[in-house]
């Protein structure tokens, strides 16, 4: 077999750079294609079969790149796959139900913009930043710190490349989340966003970040949160101070994030054994306990602890839109003179200062870094609030210094009462509209309407036929559905 043959039946473009990291794995790949092991295999029939043994192959020996040119499944370091769209609670609720019940480790797809691993973009970066992600994953389950891991998938690639992606991902153990079309448009219509400009870009990665000299209540009274989907002429999305309603062709148009779950179906049909179709209010008002509980007996991980049923009647929504927020906590920094006396950016002032995260009792950090946990130092006004030193050494910083210590906890206790009443306000700005309002759009909008009955047909018609009662269960859904059968004679 010639690497020409081994490209073309890995469907691989025959490029001088490819052919080259072929011609290193030659002998192996010629002895696995050829073998009868591989010809009476599954493997064989995958759409981008295998150039290499999976089950001989020793990840951690293979760069990322050479497994996605050899078309190797990326690792199978987690239990179980979970998909949905965006606004059904698969970036609130549900990652700190599974933390509470020791499911505290997730690999997560990230928005293609976000995308940036290797030099590549798409479906090939999101590969090698899983393939890291996903071997670091290992580590943490062999340590002992989570019984179970989970793969989440809530935003779609959408390159030329993405069916070989998807292809690559063992999803035969599935959950699938599901909530009321309808609803999931008022979420992502009502949904706030942090301002860029409290990013943070330090060795760990991005995130929300501020410094001692930030004042706390001059940063909320700017009003870093905005609300997206508004489309300008050109196209663009452009950023509110409140939520509209004129948002809502955005949001449509946004298939990265939205009503994507056939395509996914379309992608994983061959692939699934086991399927868990569940819906979004069974983990709401209380009934997480309940739900998580059954899950917890199908996965075998750890069952919600009685002591915590409080937590799981909590609504972390708008909490989970602040938090965490690290604070730089820097001796050189002068407390609340909102006078900024570095570079966001600057990794060396960054470094040398002591990283504190203030967060809620959701957070991975209270199963995965219990030692860490410094909120005895604090004084919160919230019993969901937790500090946490970002590393042991952090903590040290913060301590040798009793001045530093001081600002520090005079910091986060006014940071805490400005995050909570911010909360508040976001819950205000989320009840500005309800379902009834959408479906008044739709009623007053033939095109969007109608964009949307196609997208909501292709994006439920595998839970159409796997979950009926869960659809028929969707209130608003099925005003939808009455309204685009009498106004357009469409059937969803």
């Amino acid at each position: 077999m010639t690497l020409e043959q081994i490209a073309k039946l890995g469907k691989i473009e025959p490029n001088n750079e490819n052919l080259e990291i072929l011609t290193y794995y030659k002998t192996a790949c010629q002895k696995w294609l050829e073998s009868k092991e591989f010809k009476n295999s599954n493997w064989a029939k995958k759409p981008y079969p295998p150039l290499l043994n999976p089950d001989e192959v020793v990840y951690e020996k293979i760069p990322d790149k050479h497994a996605w040119i050899l078309n190797l499944p990326l690792p199978k370091n987690y239990d179980f796959v979970l998909f949905g769209s965006h606004a059904a609670g698969m970036h609130a609720a549900l990652p700190g139900f599974f933390t509470l019940c020791g499911v505290c480790v997730r690999a997560i797809i990230p928005k293609q913009m976000d995308i940036v691993q290797e030099g590549q973009k798409g479906s090939f970066g999101c590969y090698c930043l899983l393939h890291k992600k996903l071997l670091a994953m290992k580590k943490v389950k062999e340590l002992g710190y989570t019984k179970k891991a989970y793969l989440q998938i809530t935003n779609l690639i959408l390159d030329s490349d993405a069916k070989k992606f998807y292809s690559l991902i063992n999803a035969s153990v599935a959950i699938n989340i599901i909530r009321d079309p309808i609803s999931v448009l008022r979420t992502m219509v009502t949904l706030p966003n942090f301002a860029d400009e409290f990013t943070i870009d330090d060795d760990e990665g991005k995130g929300t970040g501020l410094f001692l000299s930030d004042e706390p209540k001059a940063i909320f009274s700017k009003n870093p949160i905005h609300y997206g989907g508004i489309l300008d002429k050109n196209g663009n999305k452009k950023a509110r101070a409140l939520p509209e309603l004129n948002a809502i062709p955005g949001w449509l148009e946004d298939r990265e994030q939205m009503f994507h779950d056939g395509i996914l179906y379309d992608y994983f049909k061959d692939n699934i054994k086991e399927l868990y179709i569940r819906q979004t209010s069974d983990f709401a008002g209380g009934r997480g306990f309940y739900a998580m509980s059954e899950l917890a007996s199908i996965f075998d991980f750890d069952k919600p602890d009685e002591k915590d049923r409080w937590l799981f009647e909590k609504h972390v929504g708008e909490m989970k839109n602040l938090l965490p927020i690290t604070l730089y906590a820097n001796e050189k920094d002068e407390l609340f003179s909102n006078e900024i006396k570095t570079n966001r950016n600057d990794k060396n002032f960054n470094k040398n200062s002591a990283k504190i995260v203030l967060c809620t009792r959701f957070n991975e950090n209270n199963r995965l870094k219990p030692e860490r946990d410094i909120s005895e130092l604090f004084s919160l006004p919230d019993p969901l609030l937790r500090v946490f030193a970002d590393k042991p050494s952090d903590a040290v910083k913060l301590l040798r210094s009793g001045g530093l210590l001081e600002k520090t906890q005079k910091y986060i206790e006014k940071l805490s009462c400005e995050v909570l009443q911010k909360a508040s306000v976001l819950e205000a700005n989320r009840k500005l509209f309800n379902e009834n309002d959408i479906l008044e759009y739709f009623r007053k909008h033939e095109k969007e309407r109608k964009l949307a009955a196609t997208l909501i047909k292709e994006h439920l018609k595998y839970q159409k036929q796997k979950a009926p009662h869960i659809i028929e269960s969707f209130k608003y859904y099925k005003e939808f559905e009455k309204m685009c059968l009498e106004l357009d004679d469409t059937k969803l």
